[in-house]
């Protein structure tokens, strides 16, 4: 089960508790973090090395900057279940992706979800892909002849990103 903090869609800023919120924004959301919950801001040196992760991942500065942007606040989350440290990304108010450090390759390494390949696909930026199943299986190697839209790298085994909903922020209704 997540844990759940809040977030004001007004300031764009995390709320302390639900009953603060209600009372100082016009509209509140949820945002659903993996246990244990350990959030935390994302200071410079965490902001470079995030985008530095997306850069590498998906060659492109400009979906960097887009899933990591400039004078806002970002919050990363500490996560299990990888073999080193990960920690989810969070930007207005949504889970964007996870930053994991890769032991084998030694570098910081960046897996878009829900919210981060939204926009991905929505402004066209890094490598992409609208494939056409209706479920796609876990490592599934995709052909191209499934693949209706997309950006695709020239190189072969790097990661694509396609939509696959998962857990994100949900509107809390006002009191």
């Amino acid at each position: 089960m997540p844990s759940v903090i809040y977030w004001c869609d007004d300031l764009n800023v995390p709320v302390l508790s639900r009953d603060i919120g209600i009372k100082h924004c016009s509209s509140l959301s949820i945002v659903r973090v993996t246990r244990p919950g350990d959030v935390r801001p994302a200071f410079p040196a965490d902001i470079e090395v995030t985008r530095r992760a997306v850069v590498n991942e998906f060659g492109s500065e400009e979906l960097a900057r887009v899933l990591v942007p400039d004078n806002e606040v970002v919050l990363l989350n500490k996560i299990p279940g990888y073999a080193d440290q990960a920690d989810e990304v969070i930007v207005r108010g949504r889970v964007i992706g996870h930053r994991f450090f890769d032991i084998e390759r030694r570098m910081w390494r960046f897996r878009p979800l829900y919210e981060g390949v939204t926009e991905m696909i929505n402004r066209g930026l890094g490598y992409w892909a609208v494939i056409r199943m209706s479920k796609l299986p876990e490592r599934f190697d995709v052909h191209r002849e499934l693949i209706v839209r997309g950006n695709l790298p020239s190189e072969k085994y790097l990661h694509v990103a396609y939509p696959r909903r998962t857990a994100g922020s949900t509107a809390l209704p006002r009191q």
